[in-house]
């Protein structure tokens, strides 16, 4: 991993940490949450309650609720500075998936971007030998050049095709023997 990679990295196991500390209080006591819904022909379903133009249910959750997605956050973000640390990209790159997945679609997002992000400057950094845009695209189009010229040059020349090469006698030990026809 370079020096972008690895600060963007901690950068991302900064804003898990952060997310997980914003559980704390719903961890601490219980919590009251409320869900909203829009009612079918002016009603609601059976645990919401018509008030003004939408259904809500109020609802408590206990404290137990919450631990596990807070420790998994916490040993995830934790994952993912070990690997951070360790300038590891693939482990990088599978921590900030999980964090993504687990966070679900609305806060999950920059995780699963940022993972993607490193698996494609894995790719670039394996095929072109630079994980930049301009370096990858200047050697694709000088790579993309030479073969332009060598195809060029092999239809004028038209060089000789490659000889046919002598296939392997038959192994006396594990090579059945042929059978002959009928007699």
């Amino acid at each position: 991993m370079d020096r972008v990679e690895k600060i963007i990295s901690y950068v991302a196991v900064g804003f898990t940490a952060l997310l997980a500390i914003f559980y704390i209080p719903r961890l601490l006591h219980d919590t009251t949450l409320y869900d909203s819904t829009n009612p079918v022909h002016h009603q609601c379903v059976k645990p919401f309650l018509l008030v003004g133009a939408l259904c809500e249910h109020t609802y408590t959750s206990h404290p137990s609720t919450w631990w596990p997605q807070f420790i998994l956050l916490v040993l995830l973000a934790l994952v993912a500075w070990y690997f951070s640390f360790r300038k590891k990209r693939v482990g990088v790159i599978f921590t900030s998936a999980l964090i993504g997945l687990s966070l679900g679609l609305k806060a999950g997002y920059p995780f699963l971007f940022l993972s993607g992000w490193l698996v494609l400057r894995a790719y670039r950094l394996q095929k072109y030998g630079s994980a930049t845009f301009a370096g990858t695209s200047k050697i694709a189009r000088e790579r993309a050049a030479s073969k332009r010229a060598a195809r060029a040059g092999t239809a004028k020349d038209a060089a000789p095709a490659p000889p046919v090469r002598k296939t392997p006698n038959a192994s006396k030990r594990y090579t059945p023997r042929e059978t002959r026809g009928r007699k």
